[in-house]
């Protein structure tokens, strides 16, 4: 019987753990020729410390057992993936059982992929001591859903699970040993056997023959096919609705179909939407068994081209096209007006797809190139496209993923003249302005393009609380009533079938709480191939989706933020908690937590002991990494992470009070990161501890290669008078001190240092309007210097310095959108700073600064 199979998954196991179970739940085959799968999963956890990774293998054998024990015509897999093996039922009675095999190597010989020795015996039996060599049977296991460890010490079935600590065995890495069943034979029976064997083909063939006229004679029967309007991409004469009528699937072998051969489909029934009610649930069950729920389910989904794709074939388009395997459909594509009578040029790389009860919501393209920059612009235009949705960098990994397609002022583009107007910059996203104006009539039309920088070169978002916000403000422009949105990304497949699922089905939730995420991907794959290209954006678009069901619309109005409050304060009589508990609530369980190995040179022997807290380090991904005294060498460490405002990346660096050993790094990070601002939140007195004061009273100060000289004291009288920024008055809780930051005779940096005396760790400032007077004059400042990451120092680095910076971001997003969204501003930031704003009452005090900036005005229209 012939066995298939199929690398699934790909995991760096440290700990080999074996997971088995047929999908029949049977133990037993019987007559039968139906398909079934044995699922194998191989994962890691812990790190056995006896266990040297080169010298041993792990080999995993299906057999049935006859009465002898003997397997023959062994055909072995070398594999280090997780696998699914489909399987015809074998024609006879037999317990199916898994052997798990570990082989002894030397440490100097290569590992041996031969066919494995007859028979092999348990450790106890196979004599493997003093062997340079040796095979034998660590367990079997039933054909049961079981997880199964290898090399724990248990005894079962016979066999010792064991790896003895004295001996030279290597972590098991994963191989399959697969061996064909045969049924046990008496001798004399073969003649039966032989005629039961030709009968059974007999009847097989039979059966193939009666099922192929049936099929023939049902088809024959079936209306007739719907047509497709080569404009519209539409269903002529009815209406579209993406709930009814979702494209079915060709499975593989079935070929492809014609253009305008598309069949009235319903959802997989073995995969229904689910309420948003039960989703948490629903998708942690997916995650469990590394994934195991999402693996099988993107595994069912069609992966082979299902329609035809002849225009984009022609040899006239085949330049046309970025990826040769990736082109569009013929039923689906994009249908431009022609030039010239030119066949060819109606022809883009780009396809129609629905959207929530809304046909043609969407155009999937991929990044246009230089030989194809008119016809995007086109398609724009003649489709009336709402905002054009980019979800690549022009480059990524030294490697070009699209073509650099708008002007920086004005070009031509055809018939069209496309003019730069406006771009606004944010940490995670541009967005462009484009005024286009077509030749032929002298109209105009503006259109916006937004454009996701921070998707990583490989892979998916770690989180997607970043392309949630994206999403939000695609939508706050691009209302779904407007034109199509034109989404791409290089290939216009992954990512940018990631988006499209993830924006559907948030105007799904929204119309009718459910969620039909597999259903939706199996449709966008009859409309453009390979959509929602990898098991990871798979899995991506279920967490997103997840995220934003969990934290619910915390966004507001500003002009609607005193109303929102009023709400927040009142305490529900249920849970006795009020809004802003219950908000703050949520936002703990749903931050992001990293694990301990996200902290590795934090917690490297030498760098403990810069740590005030051990708890509150810095993490690999966002720490502030210095320089050495060798360019090519890495400086030391500093428990201090960068943080992201609105607009900019790296906006703010959040750090702890310095402690006697890191004045000196401190200084040094202030320097090479050009952060000409400070903002202490604490006067240093106010806990026990080391928080030496780590500036000079008066003069200079050196600290090894740095001299820091105050140039001038606030807190003394002296403003200075030749600083411009120093004429006002300050208040009895702010200092304002000013710096001259000098490396050996290289050139200084001024620095200003704003210190608030009265906020503690423990309470919140009452006057909030000092806070904002305190914001403005920071911002007046950054102006001045260069516009450097404004350095945010507290006594952990965490609480009080989250607390303000979330304040500037949020006030940042108040001046540009006129909205506020305390709850994901926090969120977005403790990505970088787990923890971050500590508790309630600073999550609090962010609305009631937010609301004193609004009351500063007379007109909340004025903000800018």
């Amino acid at each position: 019987v012939p066995v298939q199979y199929r690398k699934i998954l790909d995991r760096n196991n440290k700990r080999t753990r074996i997971r088995t179970s047929l999908n029949s739940g049977l133990n037993r085959f019987h007559k039968s020729t139906q398909n079934t799968k044995l699922y194998i999963t191989v994962s890691g956890k812990e790190k056995y410390n006896h266990i040297n990774a080169r010298c041993s293998m792990l080999y995993l054998k299906l057999y049935r057992k006859d009465e002898s024990g003997r397997i023959t015509r062994v055909n072995k897999i070398l594999l280090r993936q997780n696998i699914i093996l489909n399987m015809l039922r074998i024609f006879s009675n037999g317990q199916i059982m898994l052997q798990v095999i570990v082989q002894k190597v030397s440490a100097r010989r290569k590992r041996n992929t031969a066919d494995l020795p007859d028979p092999i015996l348990g450790y106890d039996k196979a004599n493997c001591e003093g062997k340079s060599e040796c095979y034998y049977i660590t367990a079997e296991l039933p054909n049961e859903e079981k997880d199964f460890v290898v090399g724990d010490g248990r005894i079962g079935l016979s066999y010792n699970n064991d790896i003895p600590k004295q001996a030279n065995y290597g972590e098991p890495s994963a191989a399959l040993q697969i061996s064909t069943p045969v049924r046990a034979t008496n001798e004399g029976s073969n003649g039966s056997v032989v005629g039961i064997a030709v009968g059974l083909t007999v009847l097989f063939i039979v059966l193939i023959v009666l099922s192929l006229l049936a099929v023939i004679y049902f088809r024959s029967r079936r209306p007739k096919t719907v047509e497709i309007d080569p404009e519209t991409g539409e269903k002529k004469g009815r209406k579209k609705n993406i709930n009814s009528e979702l494209l079915p699937l060709t499975r593989k072998g079935h070929g492809k179909r014609k253009s305008g051969q598309v069949e009235d489909g319903i959802p997989d029934p073995n995969h229904p939407p689910v309420p948003t009610a039960g989703f948490a649930k629903y998708v942690g069950k997916l995650h469990k068994s590394d994934d195991r729920g999402f693996m099988i389910q993107y595994n069912t989904l069609e992966t082979s081209q299902t329609y035809t794709s002849e225009v984009a074939a022609s040899p006239e388009n085949k330049e046309k096209n970025r990826y040769a395997n990736i082109v569009a459909y013929d039923v689906s594509r994009v249908h431009m007006k022609q030039i010239d009578d030119d066949d060819n040029s109606s022809y883009i790389n780009a396809s129609l797809v629905d959207g929530y009860n809304s046909a043609n919501a969407y155009i999937a393209t991929q990044g246009p190139l230089p030989s194809t920059f008119n016809d995007f612009w086109r398609m724009v235009w003649e489709k009336n496209c709402s905002s054009i949705v980019m979800l690549t960098n022009l480059q990524e990994r030294h490697k070009l993923k699209c073509h650099k397609y708008w002007p920086e002022e004005s070009e031509t583009y055809g018939q069209i003249t496309v003019t730069a107007t406006r771009r606004e910059q944010y940490a995670d996203y541009v967005i462009r302005t484009f005024l286009l104006k077509i030749s032929e009539t002298e109209e105009e039309r503006e259109i916006k393009q937004f454009h996701f920088t921070v998707w990583p070169d490989h892979g998916v978002p770690e989180y997607p609380t970043a392309i949630l916000a994206f999403q939000r403000r695609v939508r706050a422009y691009s209302t779904r009533d407007s034109g199509p949105l034109a989404v791409h990304c290089s290939a216009g497949v992954g990512r940018s079938g990631t988006f499209i699922v993830i924006d559907c089905m948030l105007a799904r939730i929204q119309s009718e709480q459910t969620i039909d995420i597999y259903n939706y991907v199996r449709y966008l794959r009859t409309r453009r191939m390979f959509m929602v290209q990898t098991e990871e954006q798979y899995v991506f678009c279920h967490d997103a989706l997840l995220e934003s069901i969990l934290c619910g619309n915390t966004q507001m109005a500003a002009h609607n933020l005193r109303i929102e409050m009023n709400k927040l304060r009142q305490r529900d009589a249920t849970t006795k908690l009020t809004g802003f508990e219950s908000e703050f609530k949520i936002l703990n369980k749903v931050s992001p937590s990293l694990p301990k190995e996200s902290f590795v040179v934090a917690s490297y022997p030498e760098n403990v002991s810069k740590n005030r807290n051990q708890d509150i380090l810095a993490s690999d991904h966002g720490r502030v990494i210095l320089g050495g005294d060798d360019d090519k060498e890495e400086g030391p460490y500093i428990n201090a992470v960068y943080l992201d405002g609105y607009k900019q990346q790296n906006a703010f660096i959040l750090t702890e009070a310095p402690l006697k050993d890191t004045i000196k790094v401190f200084w040094q990070m202030l320097y090479e990161k050009h952060s000409a601002c400070v903002l202490l939140l604490t006067n240093l007195t106010e806990e026990e501890g080391d928080f030496p004061q780590f500036w000079p009273d008066e003069g200079s100060e050196e600290y090894e290669t740095f001299s820091v000289e105050l140039v001038s004291d606030a807190s003394k009288g002296d403003t200075g008078s030749e600083d411009q920024f120093q004429q006002e008055k300050l208040s009895e809780d702010i200092v304002e001190r000013k710096f001259k930051l000098t490396k050996e005779e290289d050139k200084s940096l001024a620095v200003k240092m704003f210190q608030h005396l009265s906020w503690t760790e423990t309470s919140v400032p009452t006057d909030i309007s000092e806070i904002i007077s305190l914001i403005q004059r920071i911002e007046k400042w950054q102006q001045h210097s260069g516009n450097g990451p404004i350095t945010i120092v507290c006594n952990d680095g965490q609480g009080r310095s989250g607390t303000f910076a979330a304040l500037c971001s949020v006030l940042e997003r108040v001046k540009t959108e006129q909205v506020v969204d305390v709850f994901q501003t926090v969120k977005a930031l403790r990505i970088q700073r787990p923890g971050l704003v500590k508790d309630v009452d600073q999550y609090q005090f962010i609305h009631f600064g937010v609301q004193d900036y609004l009351d500063s005005f007379a007109d909340y229209a004025n903000f800018k």
